[in-house]
């Protein structure tokens, strides 16, 4: 869908039983994945932004990482 300095965003779906709903999903790129400092801004911009309630904001329905790093 998009890509930024440090991110990438894709288009994907969420599955939920049997209706399947359209999510985005970023993800940062594999030059920054192991960037302490960079993980650390991302989470936090994930953490602020699933806080907002706002029909203009893009809701967070979750966050992490996983084993490798990404």
């Amino acid at each position: 869908m998009g890509e930024g300095g440090v991110g990438i965003v894709y288009e994907a779906e969420q599955n939920l039983g049997s209706s399947p709903r359209p999510v985005a999903v970023k993800l940062l790129r594999p030059e920054w994945s192991h960037d302490a400092a960079v993980q650390a801004r991302f989470h936090r911009e994930a953490a602020l932004v699933a806080r907002l309630q706002h029909p203009n904001t893009v809701r967070i329905y979750e966050f992490g990482a996983t084993e490798d790093g990404t």
